[in-house]
């Protein structure tokens, strides 16, 4: 089950340190009962109405994450999801037919963003030559699409190499 799984895969990460994030594109179940009897730390959704968001951020106990991203369409969409209280909004990573956004559009995106808004923002990598531009936007977070090191371990060096040359 997805529970058992998440038994499973947290304690590790959470021992390093890191927050763990339960995000199943297409799950019908109830996620926050996921994340909560497995020991996640929060939820995050893509492309999440307001409505979504709110029930999930009342429903989110005991100060677990919830996070959503997705939100390149318009401005307008970041700051309706920015209002419903989410911890973190993430621009950019692949969409779900594999295809990259515009690297241009998430930097803008995630620049406007850190301008304006305290909700720390994740800029996603589809490259690793995206990463020194990412870290000029003043996001809190530079993500790396797990394409960049799934399949080639030198994409995190490369990514490491551009973040080095960053500062």
């Amino acid at each position: 089950s997805l529970v058992a799984l998440v038994k499973r895969l947290a304690p590790p990460a959470q021992e390093r340190g890191a927050a763990v994030l339960v995000s199943v594109p297409g799950f019908t179940g109830d996620i926050v009962s996921v994340a909560a009897r497995g020991g996640a730390d929060g939820v995050h959704l893509d492309r999440a109405d307001e409505e979504a968001l709110r029930d999930l951020r009342g429903r989110l106990r005991d100060g677990r994450i919830l996070g959503t991203g997705g939100v390149l369409g318009s401005r307008n969409a970041a700051m309706v999801a920015g209002e419903t209280g989410v911890d973190y909004l993430m621009v950019g990573g692949l969409f779900p037919d594999g295809v990259a956004p515009d690297a241009e559009e998430v930097r803008e995106r995630a620049a406007w963003w850190a301008e304006i808004f305290e909700t720390p923002c994740i800029a996603v990598a589809t490259s690793a030559e995206d990463v020194a531009a990412l870290v000029l936007t003043g996001s809190e977070f530079v993500g790396l699409e797990s394409a960049l090191w799934l399949d080639d371990p030198e994409g995190v060096r490369a990514a490491q190499a551009q973040l080095d040359r960053a500062r």
